[in-house]
């Protein structure tokens, strides 16, 4: 069987809430870490700006490159001493420094993607990890209907809303095709792919997912032809 995206409830209200309080929590996980690894230098300096008091900025590159500014009336101030500390002797722009904490918060991964797009556009054509993906609540509330059903069964989602579950099927190739197939049909898939999220049990990692330059997403890999266990 195969069952398409379709709209919420009032009968869902209660559900939904707990849905996006689910997805602003994995976001919040997402946010928790800058978007590059810090080396154990850059973490050290890093938890000894966090205990410093007024407004202040920690600037960090891929790099192995960091500055911080704290004691400060403005958040402003902070931020521009903090990159120009950091990037002071940079030649290459490429390798400039971004903002990563603020005021003891961690950056959204969205904005520190948004500054290093910046410095080098060329990032732009690199995968981009999707470790903050945040479904919305329509995709959540199916998520957990399909977690009950039947195997062989998978569940194929997209970036702009779309979403697709397939079960009772005859073997896990079946049911990812019949689920990516239904998702890809819709209108909300036209510009954004769908992927395969969820494969009878096994659940895609947030971690693992990532935007391909050509607008597809790696989900979960499609079994093997003649797969049935």
């Amino acid at each position: 069987m195969v069952l398409a995206r379709r709209a919420i409830s009032r009968a869902v209200i209660v559900f939904a809430v707990m849905a996006a309080g689910l997805a602003m929590a994995a976001a919040a996980r997402a946010a928790d870490r800058p978007v590059f690894d810090l080396s154990e230098q850059q973490l050290s300096a890093l938890e000894r700006y966090r205990s410093e008091p007024g407004d202040k900025a920690f600037a960090a590159s891929a790099g192995g490159r960091f500055a911080s500014e704290s004691g400060l009336a403005s958040l402003t101030v902070a931020v521009r001493s903090a990159l120009q500390s950091c990037d002071a002797g940079i030649r290459d722009p490429r390798n400039r420094c971004i903002i990563v904490d603020v005021n003891g918060t961690m950056l959204d991964p969205a904005l520190q993607y948004a500054q290093i797009f910046r410095i080098d556009p060329t990032q732009t054509r690199q995968p981009l990890p999707l470790a903050d993906l945040n479904p919305g609540v329509d995709t959540w509330r199916a998520l957990q209907g399909y977690r009950a059903k039947r195997r062989h069964k998978a569940f194929a989602m997209n970036l702009g809303g779309a979403w697709a579950r397939a079960w009772d099927a005859a073997s896990p190739g079946e049911a990812a095709r019949e689920a990516l197939s239904a998702c890809n049909e819709q209108e909300r898939a036209e510009d954004t792919p769908c992927f395969l999220y969820g494969l009878d049990d096994r659940m895609a990692d947030a971690g693992d997912l990532q935007l391909m330059p050509d607008g597809t997403v790696t989900g979960l890999p499609a079994p093997r032809e003649g797969m049935s266990n």
